[in-house]
């Protein structure tokens, strides 16, 4: 599959801060800068760490999903393709 062809999306955990009183929240960001022409073959892209995702200091999760959907005759949408990579972890650290 050319993931070139695919959306892509960060699906994220932010950690539970009892201090702060939030609790865990799950999302995802739709990845909008791709870049795949400054290196042949190889897709770059960049992760924009919003407010939400920055608003608790603690180990933020993550992990990338490539996927296609395609409708069908029937005008019904089928997902046609999906990759999912291993979750990775980042650490947000508290403002001054």
């Amino acid at each position: 599959m050319d993931l070139a062809t695919t959306n892509i999306y960060v699906q994220w955990t932010i950690p539970e801060n009892k201090k702060l009183g939030t609790e865990e929240y799950n999302g995802a960001t739709e990845i909008e800068m791709i870049d795949l022409e400054s290196q042949p073959g190889k897709i770059k892209f960049a992760w924009p760490l919003n407010e939400k995702i920055t608003a608790v200091p603690g180990v933020v999760k993550f992990s990338v999903r490539f996927f296609r959907i395609n409708k069908d005759a029937s005008s019904e949408y089928n997902l046609a393709y999906s990759l999912n990579t291993i979750e990775k972890e980042i650490i947000i650290k508290e403002a001054l």
